[in-house]
Order: structure tokens, then C-alpha cells, then sequence
């Protein structure tokens, strides 16, 4: 199933989504090897493949967003506990 339902993601979002960090964790490492590689002539070329990878991450976001607009979000899993709050760690990332 393509699109999202009310219980799950579909299979555009989940791709979206994988494509979406593949590619962020890509342009991070390719800007972290171009910065510890010792000047070459082909310095310009390497430069030119890491904003392309950046503009690649601009479009997964973009489209992304407009994904989200046209197909509905699944609803939230039930809460474990009944309690109606969040677990005791959870709680305790946002104390800071």
C-alpha cells in the first residue's frame, strides 16, 4: 500500500523517510572525507558530488512535506501502562 492509513505509515513515507537519512548520513561522511583528504586538483570535482548529495537531501525534504500534506498521519499507538503518561525515561529527556 502506497499511501498512509490510519494505523501505518505507507510505503512513500517509509521510503521518504529511509532515502531521506541515507542521504543526510551521506553528504555528513562525504563532507567529513573531503575535509580530511589533502588538497587535490580534483578538490572541485568532490566539492560539486557533496552539494549535489545536499540539493538530493533539499528535494527528499521537500518532498517529504508535501506528502505529509496530502495523506493522513497514522494515529499514535495505545499507551502501555494506562496510566496516560510517558514512561518514567522518557520523562526524564525532557527534565533538562
Amino acid at each position: 500500500m502506497l499511501k498512509n492509513t490510519e494505523r501505518s505509515w505507507g510505503a512513500v513515507s517509509r521510503a521518504l523517510h529511509w532515502l531521506l537519512g541515507l542521504a543526510i548520513l551521506g553528504v555528513l561522511a562525504y563532507g567529513w572525507w573531503m575535509n580530511h583528504v589533502p588538497a587535490r586538483a580534483d578538490r572541485f570535482f568532490h566539492r560539486s558530488i557533496h552539494a549535489d548529495i545536499g540539493y538530493l537531501v533539499l528535494l527528499l525534504m521537500v518532498l517529504r512535506v508535501i506528502w505529509v500534506m496530502v495523506n493522513p498521519k497514522p494515529a499514535l499507538p495505545a499507551r502501555r501502562n494506562g496510566s496516560g503518561c510517558w514512561p518514567t525515561p522518557t520523562r526524564a529527556c525532557f527534565i533538562c
